[in-house]
């Protein structure tokens, strides 16, 4: 008889994988709730005779002497020979025994068990697996306290948030979130573990007062201290709550997202950006074929139409928005038949067409890769289209605009457990704290995401369509995913991350090894790798250039001065690099970049720029406006830097 592995149930935060009998319903069977931040792996057994095996030898199989048989439970640890240490819990007690180097027998004496085991990987005695970096005994009274802490384990978990507004029209809004962990087992405590970003969530004091003991030798902290690929755990006892609910609360700060930056342009540069706008509308669009490169061509038209507005420049603006109404039209309705939008009913979301049958067709659309790229543009551009014509964007596609749009939302950024036909925030890892691109593809990594900041975008459109649309529910979730992203964003791809600075001095350079601290930047994050690359080069302005666009006013959240002060000069070089020559699609970028720090140097960068060379989400108009809106250090400056006689 086998037992074939089968999904049971699963929520924002776990999911449960059972190995039960079809035919006989008094056979074996196990139940996995593989839960989110849970430091052991709980099995669920009934009428079982489980074993345990392990990769290499087992070097020893003890008790340790401190725990006691508790709700009649029993630990054991098991070392391994390369240095690992394992613990075992087990309830109702059962005895392990070596039946050969590498498996243990689980024997209880009725022959069947029924009951919990529980293994965990633990920090002490084991090389490199404490963010620590030193060797920890494994105390044995440590165990001890550590053993109330086992009888209660999680088997689910799910995520509620209440914004709550800022006071006064300066101050930000905030968002309280309660991760509320559904459990099984005894007692009124357990413990659970918690990324960088959670830690940054938390109360200050709260979190140095947690890491007080943990650096503490011989604790049962120290015992539960992985260190991951997104650097080091940290073990938070918690308690129950009424009705036996365990939740975790955390705070963060919310953004007041607006189409426009914080600054107008100065107007001694409004010349330049007149003359640029002009010729830059004047320019073709080329292929519109790929959703990806449709969404950013479109996003630029509405960025264009943005700046005339500004400009004063109606006929711009309506003109602009007319190229816009006709092929967004002519997309969503399906009037392109290469690219054609069509509802995947078994994954529920949009995809083209053909994606369906080539996966890899639209940089795998059909497969869901970058679905909150391609569709943050699309959104962005509806979102613009109504905040400046909402007469013509409420007329649009027979008055059915707004449902195309919360449609493409629903896909990528769906926030409603009421609507079956899409799954929550499809891209979002509410545990992570930032998105996953890669779909339905497999990666030798896990899942994995390169561009943080097309990501933020897609969050800051979600944002801004559920503003002039007037649906708070919409705006608030956008908020808390873009606002999410970007923290995410600025502990794990940015060196050295924001967490690291402001909570944990032993992490002075960052949580990556020290070949990361000079590039000030990582390409791509994976499941259960970082690495100084991309999936189209290695070139330094591609693997920051990827984590920049586009230059929104989200932007000015995600990529703040302190940080460029540090990071610019990595990308800078690539502006004096012979082998291989800059790409002007890039160097607008970087440009760009450079007036976050520098606007004088970057505005007259730009004079070197061929104007119909820029990436084709990206304008010469774009790339003035977004200088011509960085802060200044004094408003004479402006007259020195913009006023110079432009060579466009």
């Amino acid at each position: 008889m086998s037992l074939e592995p089968s999904v049971t149930a699963f929520d924002t935060l776990s999911v449960e994988v059972s190995y039960v009998s079809k035919e006989e319903s008094d056979a074996p069977a196990m139940i996995l709730p593989l839960v989110r931040g849970s430091p052991f792996l709980s099995a669920e057994f009934t009428a079982a005779n489980p074993t345990l095996s392990f990769l290499v030898a087992i070097r020893s199989l003890e008790i340790p002497e401190g725990p006691s048989a508790d709700h009649g439970s029993t630990v054991y640890q098991v070392s391994l020979t390369n240095g690992q240490n394992w613990l075992v819990y087990t309830r109702p007690a059962l005895q392990l025994e070596w039946s050969n180097t590498t498996v243990l027998q689980m024997a209880h004496k009725s022959k069947k068990f029924t009951g919990v085991v529980r293994v965990g990987l633990l920090s002490c005695g084991t090389p490199s697996a404490s963010w620590l970096k030193k060797m920890m005994p494994c105390n044995d009274a440590a165990f001890d306290d550590l053993l109330p802490l086992l009888h209660r384990y999680p088997v689910g978990g799910s995520v509620e948030y209440q914004v709550q507004p800022g006071q006064g029209s300066e101050t930000d809004d905030s968002a309280d979130l309660k991760y509320i962990w559904k459990t099984r087992g005894v007692g009124d405590s357990m413990v659970h573990l918690y990324l960088p970003h959670h830690m940054m969530m938390m109360e200050k004091q709260t979190v140095m007062a947690l890491r007080k003991p943990a650096l503490t030798i011989n604790t049962w902290q120290s015992m539960l201290m992985p260190y991951t690929a997104k650097g080091p755990m940290t073990p938070v006892v918690l308690s129950a709550g009424s009705n036996l609910s365990f939740e975790s609360h955390f705070r963060m700060d919310l953004p007041q997202f607006d189409f426009y930056s914080k600054n107008q342009a100065y107007k001694e540069a409004l010349p330049a950006i007149k003359w640029s706008l002009k010729q830059d509308i004047e320019r073709p669009l080329g292929s519109l074929n790929d959703t990806y490169h449709l969404g950013k061509k479109l996003a630029k038209l509405s960025k264009l139409a943005l700046i005339a507005k500004e400009m004063g420049q109606p006929q711009q603006v309506d003109r602009l928005l007319s190229t816009v109404n006709k092929i967004m039209s002519s997309w969503l309705t399906g009037k392109t038949p290469s690219n054609a939008l069509v509802y995947d009913k078994t994954w529920g979301g949009l995809v083209i067409e053909h994606g369906l049958k080539y996966p890899n067709e639209d940089y795998g659309n059909g497969y869901y890769n970058d679905h909150h790229f391609h569709y943050g543009y699309m959104i962005y551009t509806i979102a613009t289209w109504y905040y400046l014509d909402p007469k013509s964007a409420s007329k649009a596609l027979g008055g059915n605009l707004g449902l195309y749009a919360e449609a493409l939302v629903n896909d990528i950024a769906n926030g409603d457990p009421d609507l079956k036909q899409f799954p929550i925030a499809r891209h979002f890892d509410f545990y992570e704290g930032h998105s996953w691109a890669s779909g339905l593809f497999k990666m030798p990594d896990g899942r994995e995401q390169e561009s943080t900041s097309e990501a933020v975008n897609a969050y800051y459109a979600v944002t801004l369509l559920g503003q002039v649309l007037n649906d708070r529910s919409m705006s608030d979730f956008g908020r808390i995913l873009c606002s999410m992203e970007i923290l995410s964003a600025r502990s794990y791809w940015h060196i050295p991350g924001a967490v690291m600075q402001t909570y944990f001095t032993v992490f002075p350079d960052g949580l990556y090894p020290p070949q990361f601290n000079k590039d000030a930047m990582v390409g791509l994050v994976a499941s259960t790798r970082a690495t100084h690359s991309t999936w189209f080069g290695t070139n330094v302005e591609y693997v920051h250039g990827i984590q920049m666009i586009p230059f929104t006013p989200a932007s000015e959240y995600l990529l703040p001065k302190e940080f460029m002060l540090r990071e610019y000069g990595q990308v800078a070089m690539s502006l004096v690099r012979k082998k291989p020559v800059l790409e002007n699609s890039w160097a607008g970028y970087i440009r760009m970049a450079e007036g976050i720090i520098d606007p004088a140097g970057a505005w007259a960068g730009m004079q070197t720029l061929n104007a119909s060379g820029f990436d084709d989400g990206n304008s010469m108009a774009c790339a003035l406006y977004w200088v011509a809106t960085r802060p200044l250090n004094a408003p004479t400056d402006a007259k020195r830097i913009f006023g110079q006689q432009s060579n466009l």
